[in-house]
Order: C-alpha cells, then structure tokens, then sequence
C-alpha cells in the first residue's frame, strides 16, 4: 500500500505506535489554555488495520501465527524500519532443523511495487504477515478473511505468482519455504561440485568409469519409486515424435530465456549452446528443463540427471546373435538402439541398407528415402580400400567386406580423447557417382572420458556428409573426408549443429513455429466416430393443438360425468376448497403469490387445478402453460398420476410429467409437474425463451431451500422484472411469507388451514413437574448413581445456566426445578426420555397410540432403544432413519403386537418424509445433526446444532394428525426463542457451490458471483471463490478469462456432482462407461449396503468380498452389477433373497440403476454416447486399474498420500521375508489438512497393503468429527497421478518429480518429461473429443499407451 493512499488514523508515529501505549505529548492548544489534555482512548489494532468497521476476522499477524504454530515453527518475529516515508516491516520465519538442531530463518519482506511505508508500525506488520502468508499459504483460501486493503494486495500478489509460475519460479511460493531453500541449496553447492570436477578432469588424462555423482535424497528417502521399461520408454517416445510439436516462439536476441535462467541450468551441467537453443522454443525455467530433458542426448546429460546405476550402451539380445552385433555398430555411430533395430527390420536385416536409409535421413530429413539398385562393381570399392590401407597402415582395418575402419590420427584436446576416435565406411548403392559411402564416427573405447556426445558424432557425420556431397561427388572420395575430419573436428565439436537439425531426422521430434500444428495432426487423424450419435435436446415447448373451446367442452362434460362425482366429493372435503375463490383471484391481481398450508390440506394438487379451471372456463384454455416443480422425481410422477386421476384423464394427456431420463407429455399437455432440476436444464440449454410461452409457475416445497430451489428464485425474481405476462406462485407448508414477499418486491398471500387435532406443548421445565423426575444435581460427581446411568458423558456448559426458572406448581419447587434443567446440562439424559415415555404410557392407559421420538442421529438412537427397552416389556422399541432398508421402514407403519405401546426412535426423517399415522405423542430432543460446509478449508463437517424453530412445529406437527396429541419439549421456552434459529440454514449457505456456479456460467448471466450474491440469503463470499477455485483445479474454468472450458461446458450439462460428472466423460472416452456410470450413480445414490444393528464386522467381511482390495466404490459397483445380472438370469424372490444375505437393499440398487439410467441419458443427450444401452464387460485387472485412474482424475484434489512406515523382515530358513505393516501404522496425509483418517467403515480400514501397489488414495467425501476421516476411498498407483493428478514438476536435483506442488515421485526425470509430454498429447486427444463429441478416442494408440502405462506402472 503505498505512501499517501490513505490518512494516518490518529495514530502517533512512535516505537510504541498501535501497541496500546498512550502518547506522553500535550497539544499546543490544551497547554495555552491552561486545561488538562484530553486522554483519548487508542484505538484498536483491528480499527487501525481494518478500513472498514464492519470487518470482524483475525488479524493477518494472527493468522500467520496461527499457520506457523500448526506446522511446528517458530514464532514469528518482526524486522521493523522507520523510514522518512514511514514504517517498514519484515516478517520472519524460523524453523528448527531436525539435524543441526539449529533454527534456520526466512525473511519475507513486502517489495515497494505491492506495499510502500506506512504512517504506523503496526500496519506495516500486518502487511509484512499477509505478504508471508501468501509467500507459503497461497493454494489456501485466505484472502476472504483478510481486511478490506489486506484483500486487495492478495489479489496483485496472486497475479504476480500467476507470472512467476509460468516463468518457472513456483519455488518461490512453497508450502515448505524452508525446505525449498535447503535443496536449491544443496543443488547450487553440488553444481559447484561438479564444476570443479569437470575443471579436474580436463586436466587429467588418467582414466575413470563414466558414472554420476551421489545425488542427495534428504527428503526423498521414502517417497515412491517411479521406473519405466525401455521397451515401454520407445513407445512413449515414438508417440511423442509422431504427434508432439514444439512451437517456435519469437525469440530475442536468440533465446526467450532470463539470464539468470541461463545461468542456473548451465550451472546444472547442461551445455550453454543447449540451453540457448532451448530458449528458441519456451520462455521459462521448467519447460527450458523438459526440453533439454527430451532433447539431449543420454550420453550427454549432466550425471545428475541420469537415471541411478546408468550404464550407456548396455543393450540385452533378444535375437540373432549376428544381427544384434549389426545393430550395435551402428548403434555406435550415435544413432539411438531402437531407431537402429526398427531401421533394420525394414532394411530386411541388412546392414548396409539400414546405415544408408539412416544417414540418407540424417542429410535430408523432410525427404523420403528410396534404394537404388546397385549396378556399381566392386572392383573401385577394393581398389580404394587396399590405397587407403596401404596409407594407414595400422590405423586401417577392413573387419568385414562390406565395411572398413580408419582410426583418426587428431591433435590433442581438452574436449575429446585423440586416441579414440575411428570413422566407419560402408558402400552405398551408387558410390561414387550418385551417393556417398555410409559414414560412422565412433570411439573405440567406451569406458575412456571425454568421448564425444552422440548428437556431436552425428553433427561431424553431417558436416562432412555436406561437404562431400559439394566437393566430392563422383570420385572416391573416402581418402578426402578422413582428411577433412581430421582437420576440422575441433571446430565442429566446438560449434555443434543444433539439436533440431538432428532431432527431426535422428530422434524423431518434430519441430514447428505454427503453434497450431498441433490441432492439424489431430483433425487428419483416422479417427472412428458414432454415426448414430447425434446431439438433441428435449423439447419441452408446448404446442398447443387443441383450442379453448375444446377444452372447456371437456371440461364440462367431466364437470357432468357420474363417474367423477366421487372424486369431486374427495376434493370438496379438502381444505384447499374453500379457499379456491381467495386463490384464483389472488393469482390473478398479483404476479407473485405465496400460498401456505399443512401436509394434507391440497394445496399441491388443488391450486394447479384451480388456475386451470379458471383459464378454461375463462374461454382462453389455450393460454394454459402451467408448470409446477417438484424437488424430487416421485413427488413430480406421483402428483401427475394424482391429478391426471382427478381430472379424468391419462398421464401425458391434459396432466403430465417431466424427469430426468423420462418424459409423458404431448401436445396437448397443459399441467407439467417437474422436478426442480430439469427446469434449471431447460433454462441453462435456452435461457432466453425458456419460459417464455409458460403462462404460470408453480415452485412447491419452497420452504425447503434446497440448492436447485434458490437458484431457481434467483432466476424468477429477475424474470418477473422483465416478463409481466408470467405468474410465480409459490407453495410452502411453513414459511416465513413477509421475507418472500419482500424478496419479490411484494406477493399476494393465502393461507390454507390443515386438519390437525390440537398439540398441547410441555417444556423441559413442565416435564419435570409432571413427571417427578430428579436428575443428581452433582451428578458430574456421581458417575455411579442410578438415575444417571445412562447419561450421555459429553462434557460442555450448561444450555439453561442462565434462565429463570419457570414458575412452580406441582411436584417441585422453583430453585429444584432450576437446579434440575442445569443438572441436565447440554446433554441428552436417556434416563429422562424412558422417564418421559413410561409417563406417556400410564396417562394414556389402554388408549392406544405411538410415542414418536426425535433424535440426532443413529448413535442415539441405539442408546435410547437400549435405555427404554431396559425398563420393561410392556414398550416395541423400532428405529427410523435413512440407512434402514425399506422392509425395516416400513415396520413403524404396522400395528404393535397386542398389549404393547409402539416406541419409534427416530432422525429428522420423520419431520416431512415419513409420516407415522398413529402418534399421539412426540418427545422432541431439538438437536439435530447437519453437515455444514467450511469455505477456508473446503471441507464438510458434522455437527450437532438446534433445530430451527420451523423444524421444530413440524415435529410437534406430527402428534396431532389423528387425535389431540402432546408433543414433550426437552429445553426451555427461552432456548426455544433465543437459541433456535426461525429456520434452517439454506443448502446454498451450508454446502459447496461448485456445480451451482458451473450452471450459473452456463447459463451465460454475466459474473457469477454477483448472481449468485442476490440469492433470498445470499452464500458466503469464500464459497464462492472457494467454489470458483475448485472449477480452476478441476479443469472447468479457465483461470485466465474465467469463462468455461470445453470440459466445463460439458459438465455442466450432466445432472450429476461435478467430480460424478467427470467421471463419466472420462469413462466415455477411455471405454469403461458401464463401470464408471455405476460408481456416478452409487456415489451419488449411496452405498447399496446396510448396516444391521451391531454387527458392523459382518458387513465389512462382506463388503469385503465384493472390494477385492480395489476399494469402496468398485466394491459398491461389483455388487451392483451382480445383483444386475441375478435380476435378469434368476427370479425376483432369488434376487432378493440374495440381497439378504449380502446385506444389500434392494430399493436402493434400483435407486441406483435408475440414476445410471439418467446420466447415460444426459450423454447421450449431448452425444457422447449413441445409446443408452452398454455391453456388459468382463472386467480384468487391466480395467479395474483404470477406472481406479480414472477415479483418481475425477477426484482431484481429492488425494491423500499413503505414507508407509520403515519395513520389517521376518528371519527364516530361506531367508528373509518381508512383513506386511500394521494398518495403524499406515499413515495417510492431504496437502491442505495434514495428516486424515480412513472411515472405520471402508473396506480399506484395516488393509495393510493395496492392490497394484497403492500408494496413493483418491476419495469423495470429507468429514472433520473427532478426526478428519475421508471416505468412499479407491487406491490407486504413481503413474495416474502422474498422468491424471496436478501439475508437474522436475526436480532440479534430477531426484524425481513433484506432482501439484506437493506429492514427490522418485524417478529418472526424463521420465517425468516424458510423461509431462504424454499429458499434453492426451488432453489435446481430449479436447478433441469434448469439441466433436461423435468422435470415438476410445481406440486412439494414446489411449492405449496411456492404458498400459497405468495398468503396468511403466514396465
């Protein structure tokens, strides 16, 4: 922040400024007359930083503190400076070395450019500590929480760290910075190293091994091993010739590399004239580094950098023993094995053709190479091999009589060894009057130093061949160009050619300055596609066929059919009748309208029916375009089989519905129920015209706030502003109608009475009295006593600490009664509930009736159950929540057994989904369990709230539905109104926003943050960056213009979370769509296994069975797809039955093929796919390594690195053995939380080693609890993450590979080049398909070779 953007806030300028210490200075004014001065408080440290007095967050000081402490470091001090211009400060952070025992320091000092002086010394630490927070916190979501300035200079920073990654420089933003500065240096000490060796051994003549350095592996010890096989190596190389192509960038001054760029990789050992020619094609430090990488030849690669144990030339004999002696010498010319051996296989073995074709190649590299029959006689060729021998002497051999060898005689040299230099002669087809013999330079010795570099043997070969072919063509010429070797080979070894001028031709790659000829090599590609899959969207229009004198004829003749009188009647009882001349007329003088009412009222199936009616007989039926939106899809059949009933008719005729997958309109459809979900659909395919011929729209079940719903309001609000012609009406049970209504900017209201018996309310404090119930006051104290027995054991204060009692008039005073309600504490007394229920009972006798019971969760449950069925008989205790199987759903619907009183014990999924017909009596605990999103930490975490206080009526709601019921309140009136919230927190305030902000972009409404900040309760600000954040990292959302990527664009068009939706676009394209749509459907569904009560070891043996060590997903897919293949070869009876004994619910297996169904539908909507319908597969190790890959790319960032701890043996008679570790001792970490915790219900809890190899776990879910534990786990081995994970990274210690910044694979970093390489080719095959999605890759080699390449781990 620069001097002079903003005035000093009444702060002195001391070394005590902002510290709270008091200026010992008067004013001129107060000491002339003669007054005291006046002792101004000094403000805050939060008044002075933050700009704005709204703003209420940590300090950045603390938060950098607070970052420092959870990694171990030292506290941070503070360098201050007073300057003319003000105050400076430097942040520094200290570490402890674990070696040296000695605290190693950073400073981190804001640059003029982003923070100037500040009028204060406590400013200027503040900006000091968010400058270092950036510094090493930067992948964080910090900077929603900072002050207002503080926000800004986070913003120029991340635009200078965007620049400084593209140029090589993300060391310097390092989660670990001191780490970072202790390999960079260690790497500038062991470049110094190699230096002075290399000035040694230019001085030497004695003879050394050619070997590399020790490399130092601190930090590197125990991280996973990468290795690639060199028949898996050529193949990747040789994808990589045939489609990789480095573009030419306009380079200055020869090179688009920064000096000190320059510098450092020469530093490395890398040639300058490399290093410069590396320039012509990238502008920063790691791409410089990958291109010399794939570039430079092995023999001429720093040793750093060379592969462990590298020995150069060592080549296994896989054939004839004669023809790998033929390719070993040409092999020794310079020219690479594989190209040699694939050189000769199609030279029919021979050798001479082979070494032509190759140099032919080496002089005219964009030429193709045709033989010449060799109509020359042999009589010349001996000729000049008994001249030349007689001219060398000793220096001549002739081995075989196809070729023969002149050794150099050369002056000495500090860059090669005189002594070891020979030149090989084959004859040519046309020698000498139309071709020039084959020539080889080769040393004679391998193991001697200073041999020529390959790329320098062939430069020399080049340059004569060049020379030979202007002077010399057309006489023997062999004499000469040993000569002209002999006199120039100093200056050539000195003033090589350029890497590219041997690479197209000798090495294969391809070199451009069309940056685009990328695209080119894929759109001549043979590639197949779908001729049947074509791309079309559902028409939701609605043509209207049938006039409005039709439909009033209709609707008469129903209004006199007998047949409907009985279905009149029902409808006339409901008490949405008597309210349907209040509802038409409202609907009619305002455009938005709110109409409330209890379950059961009619409001659902009424209204429509009333506005229909009204339009009809109206005269203008035509106009009738209602549509009303269902949150979930069989709410929308149900409510269309209902009306359709009512009206008379068919569903798909006058009343029909719309859901994903599945339509039943026509033309002459005038009422569509659907679901939330697909009307976001349609306006995100047209968001213009959408709803534009829609007359009325019905939002139902408004007042659940799901995601879809918001978003839809949002939608509607703006529509209104610009169609007049629509009417929104919107249907609740209970809602808060003024917060609508001045949503909208004003809506008509009706309110329909329900049908409820009265619920008399009894608090905490009347329960007390009426049950005589007597909790230990000191019970914290007396663990043993009786009546706490079963009390749960969490600790906390008191919730009722500081409420007044409520007046006394029964069994106990106003003091006890106090005492009681804190004795209960902040806890759930089960001692109290069985009290409650045993009270019940005796007041209702023989009158029969069931005791319904909210609790938070599962857990409590079981502890409720326990404690009541403890105290009799007389009581049938059942549990409801979700996880049940419907068949245990179902038993709270049926009658007790005779002679016992029905106890249900059950989640909020008694509040609206599930209504028990029988209760009379409800004891409502008002906590609830929800999870709740936490935008800085991008994780979802489970907590134990209050229920808000419209969950609360809905649940005193449930005791009144067939008789006067009771509802027993365990807290006070008071908690009620002051620690309750009105209502639940919306999904969009406590969930993750990614797939709303892709649908928000696809719908092209301008800036997504804004739209989705006029919300009815707007999302936090972090969310949404959080939400933008993750689309960045998934691949989504260009981070550079913020606008959707192709994939983006194709995800947001699948109905399904992003990370499911990926996954399917990935199956598509890689082929395993059967298995990929499963896992999207179970992960979005849910796991098809049940836990029974108490016996969750059995269903992990099970689970088990079916995992097979792939993990939780696959294990949930196996299941399906057998119980899939037992539906269609066994009855349905065997099925279930076999479901049973798997612990299986059958419901949510069809739940699941439903959900497959509809996102196969999607693509094929898009036309990714030509048909619904998948062969089944035969799934091997090689698919299932796959789709593990593949489950691992979708996931991301969702990765957890699996730490293993040191290994063991166990002696025995035939040596040792290898034991495998303890799964405790396995320790799993994330890059934003550390270390987290496998789900005790994973297959993998208790694994002690993982298929493939694992040594890495990708997972969908996040929870922090007592712990982090993440779930829904697959493992999965190095080279997915390599090929699916973030961003890579060659270590500048040639140790390895880091993947995003964090994860380290130990490998020969050519191996990470190639790779790197290989991604590049594989998104742009992506890429290809997302823009041309007809286009099947599923067969491209690349696929392939990435296939192999995950299966195999390389090898």
């Amino acid at each position: 922040m620069a001097k002079g953007d903003r005035k000093p806030r009444g702060i002195i300028s001391s070394g005590n400024a902002g510290n709270g210490a008091k200026s010992k200075t008067t004013s001129k004014a107060d000491a002339g007359n003669g007054q005291l001065p006046l002792q101004k408080a000094a403000p805050s440290a939060k008044a002075v930083v933050a700009a704005s007095s709204s703003w209420t967050g940590k300090l950045p000081a603390t938060l950098l503190h607070e970052h420092c402490n959870k990694l171990g470091w030292e506290k941070v001090t503070y360098d201050m400076r007073h300057t003319p211009g003000g105050f400076t400060a430097t942040a520094v952070l200290g570490q402890r070395n674990p070696k040296s025992s000695q605290i190693e320091t950073i400073r981190f000092t804001p640059p003029d450019s982003l923070v100037g002086p500040q009028p204060t010394a406590l400013e200027a630490r503040h900006f000091a500590a968010t400058y270092a927070l950036h510094r090493i916190a930067s992948h964080k979501n910090l900077q929603m929480v900072l002050p207002g300035e503080h926000k800004s200079l986070w913003r120029k920073m991340e635009d200078t760290r965007r620049l400084d990654v593209r140029a090589g420089k993300a060391h310097n933003y390092s989660a670990d910075p001191f780490v970072a500065q202790r390999e960079r240096n260690e790497a500038a000490a062991l470049a110094k190293r190699h230096e002075r060796a290399d000035e040694t051994t230019a001085t030497e003549t004695g003879t050394t091994p050619l070997k590399p350095p020790a490399v130092v592996k601190k930090g590197w010890e125990r991280v996973p091993v990468i290795d690639m096989s060199r028949e898996v190596r050529t193949l990747v190389e040789a994808c990589i010739r045939k489609y990789h192509v480095w573009a030419n960038l306009s380079a200055r001054n020869g090179t688009n590399l920064e000096q000190d760029v320059i510098r450092e990789l020469v530093q490395l050992g890398f040639r300058k004239s490399h290093v410069i020619e590396a320039g012509e094609y990238t502008s920063s430090r790691q791409t410089a580094l990958e291109w010399l990488l794939i570039h430079v030849p092995e023999d001429d690669l720093p040793p750093t950098f060379l592969p462990e144990n590298y020995t150069p030339g060592v080549t296994l004999i896989t054939g004839s023993l004669q023809l790998e002696y033929a390719v070993k010498r040409i092999a020794q010319g310079g020219y690479p094995v594989e190209l040699v051996r694939e050189t000769i296989e199609e030279c029919s073995n021979s050798e001479c053709k082979a070494i032509e074709k190759l140099m032919f190649s080496l002089q005219h590299p964009d030429t193709a190479f045709e033989f010449m029959e060799d109509d020359t006689s042999d009589e010349s060729w001996n000729e000049e091999i008994e001249t030349l021998s007689a001219i060398y002497g000793d220096r001549f051999s002739n081995p075989l009589p196809h070729f023969f060898e002149v050794k150099l005689s050369l002056p000495d040299s500090d860059v090669y060894n005189k002594d070891n230099l020979s030149l090989r002669f084959h004859k040519t087809s046309g020698y000498p009057s139309a071709k020039l013999p084959s020539l080889s330079l080769f040393a004679t010795q391998n193991s001697r130093p200073r041999n020529l570099p390959s790329y320098i043997r062939l430069s020399v070969v080049l340059e004569a061949a060049n020379y030979a072919s202007e002077h010399f063509l057309g006489e023997p010429m062999c004499f000469s160009i040993v000569e002209w070797i002999q006199e120039n080979l100093a200056d050539i070894v000195n003033h090589p050619v350029k890497l590219k001028s041997l690479s197209g031709a000798v090495y294969g790659i391809s070199f451009s300055g069309d940056a685009n000829t990328i695209d080119s090599l894929f759109s001549s590609l043979n590639l197949n596609t779908n001729p049947s899959a074509k791309r079309y969207t559902r028409r939701f229009e609605n043509t209207k066929s049938i006039s409005s004198q039709e439909l009033l004829n209709t609707l008469n003749a129903k209004l006199g059919d007998p047949k409907m009188e009985a279905i009149y009647k029902t409808r006339r009882s409901l008490p949405a009748w008597d309210k349907r001349e209040s509802i038409v007329s409202t609907v009619r003088e305002n455009q938005v309208t709110l109409i409330t009412g209890e379950t059961g009222s009619g409001k659902s199936t009424q209204s429509v029916q009333f506005i229909l009616d009204e339009l009809i007989l109206s005269g203008i039926g035509n106009a009738a375009n209602i549509i009303c939106t269902q949150p979930r899809r069989i709410s929308a059949m149900g409510l269309a089989a209902r009306v359709a009933e009512e009206r008379g008719c068919q569903v798909g005729e006058q009343v029909g519905y719309v859901i994903r997958g599945e339509s039943k309109v026509t033309a002459a459809t005038t009422l569509r129920f659907m679901t939330t979900g697909v009307v976001l659909r349609m306006l995100q395919m047209d968001p213009d015209s959408a709803l534009k011929q829609v007359s009325h729209i019905f939002i139902d079940e408004v007042h659940e706030r799901s995601l879809d719903g918001d978003f839809l309001l949002i939608i509607l609000k703006r529509l209104v502003a610009t169609n007049k012609k629509i009417k929104v009406i919107l249907m609740s049970a209970t809602v808060d109608a003024k917060m609508f209504s001045d949503y909208f900017g004003g809506a008509g209201h009706v309110n329909i009475e329900g049908r409820t018996f009265p619920v008399d309310d009894l608090y905490v404090d009347d329960i007390l009295r009426v049950t005589g119930f007597r909790p230990l006051i000191n019970e914290r104290n007396n663990k043993n006593d009786k009546k706490v027995r079963n009390t749960d054991d969490r600790g906390g204060e008191s919730k009722f600490d500081d409420e007044p009692a409520e007046k006394s008039t029964d069994h106990l005073e106003d003091s006890v009664i106090g005492k009681s309600i804190a004795a209960l504490g902040d806890r759930i007394n089960y001692d109290f509930i069985t009290c409650i229920v045993e009270h019940i009972d005796r007041q209702l006798a023989e009158k029969d009736g069931a005791i319904l019971i909210f609790l938070p969760g599962t857990a409590e449950i079981s502890r409720c159950i326990s404690s009541i069925s403890g105290s009799g008989s007389r009581f049938h205790c059942l549990p409801l929540h979700a996880s049940l199987i419907p068949s245990d759903q179902r038993k709270v619907f049926f009658a007790p057994p005779k002679g016992k009183r029905k106890v249900v014990a059950a989640t909020n999924v008694a509040e609206t989904s599930i209504t028990i017909p029988d209760v009379i009596a409800v004891i409502d605990t008002g906590r609830v369990k929800e999870t709740v999103f936490d935008p800085q930490t991008i994780m979802t975490r489970l907590v134990e709230t209050w229920v808000s206080q419209a969950s609360a009526k809905q649940r005193r709601g449930r005791a009144g539905r067939v008789s006067r019921g009771a509802c027993y309140k365990l807290y006070t009136r008071h908690a009620e109104r002051t620690r309750m919230p009105i209502r639940q927190v919306p999904e969009i305030g406590r969930t993750s926003l990614e797939q709303l902000y892709l649908m928000v972009k696809a719908m092209k409404v301008g800036d997504a943050g804004k739209f989705l900040r006029e919300a009815l309760d707007p999302p936090d600000i972090m969310a949404i960056e959080a939400a933008k954040k993750v689309l960045v990292q998934v691949g989504a959302l260009d981070e550079g213009t913020s606008e959707l990527t192709a994939l983006g664009t194709h995800l947001s068009t699948i109905p399904a979370d992003l990370k499911c939706a990926k996954l399917l676009v990935y199956g598509s394209i890689f082929g395993c769509l059967e298995l990929a749509s499963v896992i999207a459907a179970i992960l979005t569904v849910r796991s098809p296994f049940i836990l029974p009560p108490g016996d969750r070891d059995v269903l992990k043996t099970v689970r088990a069975t079916f995992s097979v060590g792939q993990g939780d997903v696959i294990a949930d897919a196996r299941a399906f797809l057998d119980w899939e293949a037992k539906v269609k070869t066994s009855s349905y009876r065997s099925a279930r039955q076999w479901c049973e004994e798997n612990y299986l619910s059958a419901k949510t297996l069809e739940d699941i093929g439903s959900t497959r169904d509809q996102y196969l539908s999607a693509l094929q909507e898009i036309g990714f796919i030509s048909s619904t319908r998948l062969a089944s597969q035969t799934y091997t190790s090689a698919e299932y390594s796959l789709i593990r890959a593949l489950l691992a790319a979708s996931m991301n960032p969702s990765i957890a690195r699996i730490q293993f701890p040191e290994k063991k043996y166990l002696a025995m008679s035939s040596g040792a053995v290898e034991l495998d570790p303890e799964a405790k001792t396995i320790k799993l970490f994330t890059r934003d939380d550390g270390r987290v915790f496998i789900h005790p219900s994973s297959t993998l809890f208790s694994a002690q080693s993982f298929v493939g190899g694992g040594e890495f776990m990708s997972f969908f879910h996040k929870m922090a609890t007592s712990k982090i534990f993440i779930r829904e786990l697959t493992p999965f081995g190095g080279y997915s993450l390599l090929i699916f994970g973030g961003m890579l990274g060659t270590d500048l210690l040639g140790r390895g590979v880091t993947v995003g910044n964090w994860i380290r694979l130990r490998c020969w970093a050519r191996i990470g080049v190639l790779v790197g390489r290989m991604r590049i080719l594989l998104d742009q095959l992506l890429a290809l398909k997302l823009e041309i999605p007809e286009i099947d890759v599923s067969g491209h080699e690349i696929v392939h070779l990435v296939k192999r390449l995950i299966d195999q781990e390389g090898l």
